[in-house]
């Protein structure tokens, strides 16, 4: 009845996906109790039309955040409590968009997920594996425009897996710039400091900006974190720091790992500057 009643729409603007899964999620604990595969591919059917309709809406997302921030115009006879209120509506959707983060849709995550999880439990055919690629991946673009999160999402893996070894990064100890590939709206950072058998945790990295450079894309977008407590950080010769990212935080095992040694290094003839130095073996 459930579905029945959710199949009256079909965009994805109406289309109540939400209700949908709670389904499919029944249907596994159906499976769960009888081992019954018919179950499995229920609710495999409802993942795949799910993800099939959902993808539009991060593509829209996507569209966005490429685009040039969309001014809303002022209309002949506004009053001024109106003018007023689109001249800062303006200023807000700039300020937004010096630290926006590539979009990730929450509802076409979730059902990524679990329609990829089905599909390797029922071993689903090639042609069904190239069916869905050809719905995620028009053309082999990415769906999601972070590229670690992107690639958890094809079968025929044509995009190479990101590798921290071969992402540009800086890092000064209370500021780090990583390409905006890297994460989403849904990151999470953490940088781990040891020194000999005592290790400090510092979580608090906020975006400071992100710079798009002129008629560029989004692989040339980088992003700048900060963090008060890194700032604050006395950093000592021969610490050795771990900076993990988790491009979505609901996924912690699938993270970009980054390590760097903390080196003393002279200025004016005393050693008193921390420098740091990458480690990439």
């Amino acid at each position: 009845m459930i579905l029945t009643n959710t199949k009256k729409y079909s965009d994805s603007e109406d289309f109540d996906w939400s209700k949908r899964y709670f389904v499919a999620q029944i249907y596994l604990d159906l499976y769960a109790k009888t081992n019954n595969d018919a179950y499995l591919e229920s609710a495999y059917n409802i993942a795949f039309e799910n993800v099939n309709i959902l993808a539009d809406s991060q593509k829209g997302l996507n569209k966005t955040y490429l685009a040039e921030v969309k001014q809303v115009e002022k209309k002949k006879g506004a009053t001024k409590r109106e003018k007023k209120e689109i001249k800062e509506y303006n200023k807000a959707m700039k300020n937004e968009r010096k630290i926006a983060l590539p979009p990730v849709n929450e509802s076409l995550y979730l059902n990524c997920d679990l329609l990829f999880a089905l599909a390797d439990k029922l071993d689903i055919s090639q042609s069904e594996k190239d069916k869905i690629d050809s719905i995620l991946h028009d053309n082999n673009k990415q769906m999601f425009l972070t590229k670690a999160l992107d690639n958890r999402f094809w079968f025929d893996h044509k995009n190479d897996m990101v590798k921290a070894k071969d992402i540009a990064m800086e890092f000064n100890g209370k500021k780090l710039v990583v390409p905006a590939t890297c994460v989403t709206d849904r990151s999470s950072i953490i940088v781990s400091v040891k020194r000999g058998k005592k290790k400090h945790v510092i979580k608090d990295w906020k975006v400071k900006e992100v710079v798009r450079p002129k008629n560029s894309k989004v692989s040339d977008f980088e992003v700048t974190y900060e963090s008060e407590k890194g700032s604050k950080y006395k950093y000592q010769d021969g610490d050795a720091i771990t900076i993990t990212i988790v491009p979505v935080s609901e996924t912690p095992e699938e993270n970009l790992v980054f390590t760097y040694n903390a080196k003393a290094e002279k200025v004016a003839f005393v050693f008193n500057h921390i420098a740091f130095e990458r480690k990439t073996k």
